[in-house]
């Protein structure tokens, strides 16, 4: 990695291009991505690598592996500008030359070759999965010349393995030392614990936390995290809405909204999406800010920091951190607002399952005092509205007791096991460390 990228670093010696952070951490990935890593040092008879580079080499054993019709097929690239039929008539390589140049490959590689073993997975879920249609040729042809075929079928007892003395695995539930019981406490982390105790463990205590992704688009996440810093600019700019007409509200947000998209959209065409996206929603959005105005709630603060001590049974003290969207106040009460942009539907049946869904109740501990409201303002709809949650404080007071009693319990050694509910699994970045599927209570 490094001799890749002190050769880049000589061959752009002299450009004035500037990029941003962002564009070149994009550059740097696609340049990973293309470089071939070797160590030249290693001297081993056993050679890993793709079938083109294949060519004119002569192995005495050669195994393909993925040779299903997904993985072992024609190179394709789709063009927007120049379909099958044009690049035809231009002459320009298409889906003919990709198919013939993988079969020029195999034969080299099939004459090459000693012995071939071709392998692939038999299943992907439910669905068999079916061999390369080249493979498929070669056998019928195989069958009609020489009378047999040259797929394997494997025996029974071969599928079935013998068991012998392997065990499924137990499901972990570690215990921590009590050095070890984290003394910070944010919304996301007390979401994952109560989700699954074993994920917290994983992300919040062992810190194994998913990476973010290099991406040259924009995902969902992107997009709300845009939505939630123009909708703070724009209220920090007009606190009180109803000093200013319609039209120049909905001007203001439009700019903000371009502002906030303008460098991805520049990147790429298709971001214009997610523009449009939010700007189909601003009069909605006006017309419903003015509303809640008229009832008196007042905007006062947004992505405020706020942090509270909390004393556990031992004496011990956890500390609860996090960020609120928009605090509106009227007189003495007050109200804590979270933006989201996921579907009405999603956010009314959060609101039904208060134990799991957390993260207003955590925001209203934070807040302390006469939190009269908590609510999520819907935005993935043609009508802004908000989800409030029943009876604030009963809820904000249960949570307080929870989160007292499981830290109390995990300063006394008690477990975090893996308990996740499927919908949890399945978005869950550390499956890998807690390896449900082999686990002994979900084994038949």
């Amino acid at each position: 990695a490094l001799d890749l990228i002190k050769a880049r670093a000589e061959e752009l010696a002299g450009h004035g291009l500037v990029l941003s952070f962002s564009d070149w951490r994009d550059w740097l990935n696609r340049e990973f991505e293309r470089a071939m890593f070797r160590d030249e040092r290693m001297v081993s008879p056993v050679v890993i690598t793709h079938l083109a580079a294949a060519r004119l080499r002569q192995f005495d054993f050669a195994v393909v592996v993925g040779a299903d019709r997904e993985h072992l097929a024609p190179a394709s690239s789709t063009a927007i500008f120049a379909n099958e039929a044009v690049r035809r008539e231009l002459g320009l390589a298409g889906k003919a030359a990709a198919r013939e140049r993988l079969r020029e490959d195999l034969i080299l590689l099939i004459s090459g070759a000693r012995r071939l073993l071709f392998t692939r997975q038999a299943h992907r879920g439910d669905e068999v999965n079916l061999p390369s249609p080249e493979l498929e040729v070669l056998d019928m042809l195989h069958e009609l010349a020489y009378g047999k075929r040259l797929a394997i079928t494997p025996q029974a007892d071969v599928v079935r393995g013998d068991r012998g003395d392997v065990r499924p695995l137990p499901r972990p539930a570690p215990r921590l030392p009590l050095a070890a019981v984290p003394t910070r406490l944010s919304a996301s982390a007390y979401g994952s614990l109560v989700a699954c105790p074993y994920q917290y463990f994983a992300r919040h205590v062992l810190r194994l936390i998913e990476p973010d992704e290099v991406s040259e688009a924009l995902a969902k996440q992107d997009y709300g995290e845009a939505v939630h810093d123009i909708l703070h600019r724009f209220h920090r700019d007009h606190p009180r809405l109803m000093q200013h007409d319609d039209a120049t509200l909905a001007a203001r947000l439009m700019a903000l909204t371009d502002e906030a998209f303008a460098a991805a959209c520049d990147d790429n065409f298709l971001e214009h999406g997610w523009r449009l996206r939010f700007a189909s929603r601003i009069p909605a959005y006006v017309a419903w800010a003015k509303e809640r105005e008229k009832t008196g709630w007042l905007w006062a603060e947004g992505e405020t920091p706020r942090s509270r001590p909390l004393a556990l049974n031992d004496g011990a003290a956890l500390e609860l951190h996090g960020r609120i969207d928009r605090i509106d106040r009227s007189g003495e009460r007050v109200a804590l607002l979270d933006y989201k942009t996921q579907s009405p539907e999603s956010l009314r049946a959060k609101i039904k399952a208060p134990h799991e869904e957390v993260q207003l109740a955590f925001y209203s501990l934070l807040e302390g005092g006469a939190v009269e409201e908590a609510a999520y303002v819907m935005l993935d709809d043609d009508k802004v509205g908000t989800a409030p949650i029943p009876d604030v404080a009963a809820w904000a007071a249960r949570h307080d007791e929870r989160i007292v009693t499981l830290f109390s319990d995990l300063r006394q050694g008690a477990a975090l096991p893996a308990h996740g509910l499927p919908a949890v699994c399945e978005y869950c970045d550390v499956g890998g460390v807690c390896r449900r599927p082999h686990h002994a209570e979900d084994t038949a």
